[in-house]
């Protein structure tokens, strides 16, 4: 790549930055590929880290590593396999244990959360009476034809006042900096939810998945 980009100046080409580099790889039929990664790309995926994914201290000295069970790994600054196809105790490996996140951060702040009946799972749970006992449990509204979890603030005859996530993909919401707040009625009511949506990255939350396939039925 480097002698590929040295003949192309000598030529009297020019070569100020990544890309010029690519395109110019790209034009001489090179095999080596590059590709741009830009700020943007690295924030986008950092959104899409679990929470429950912890860094593993001095991450640039480790040279091998071995998972022993999930959650918990063996690694060392030097690799070694002469205990091949087990891991030997060479070079002293050092041993990580990570816990899955179970606490649940997908309510806004100050919301009370009180459980729904029990619901199947994969099954739909539809209001049948408008009435001060759906007030804080979540729920899934249609809007546009689109499905948005959200929590039940009030009631009023056959409507229901509930604060809306906003989508991001499919199955992939987060709480809006500024209150979404509508009333819906009952029949724009998809299902009632049983659990809050759950955390899957650091911003986003997201449906019970078995429930998620017959919510979006009821979108089409």
């Amino acid at each position: 790549m480097k002698r590929t980009a040295d003949g192309f100046v000598l030529r009297g080409g020019d070569i100020t930055g990544a890309k010029d580099l690519q395109k110019t790889l790209e034009e001489t039929g090179s095999k080596v590929k590059v590709v741009i990664i830009n700020e943007k790309d690295v924030e986008d995926v950092k959104e899409e880290l679990p929470l429950s994914l912890k860094p593993l201290p001095r991450t640039m000295q480790i040279h091998q590593i071995l998972v022993i069970s999930p959650g918990s790994l063996r690694h060392r600054p030097v690799s070694c396999f002469c205990g091949k196809p087990d891991f030997c105790d060479c070079f002293a490996p050092e041993t990580a244990s990570f816990s899955v996140q179970t606490e649940d951060d997908s309510e806004p702040e100050g919301a009370p959360h009180i459980a729904a009946p029990e619901q199947e799972s994969g099954k739909l749970q539809k209001v049948q009476d408008v009435n001060e006992s759906l007030v804080s449990p979540y729920c899934v509204v249609k809007y546009d034809g689109n499905a948005f979890p959200g929590i039940v603030l009030a009631v009023d005859d056959d409507e229901l006042e509930v604060r809306v996530m906003h989508r991001v993909g499919r199955n992939r919401f987060f709480w809006p900096s500024l209150e979404d707040t509508l009333w819906y009625a009952k029949k724009d009511i998809i299902t009632l939810l049983v659990d809050p949506p759950k955390p899957v990255t650091s911003r986003h939350v997201q449906v019970d998945p078995t429930i998620w396939i017959e919510i979006e039925k009821e979108e089409e």
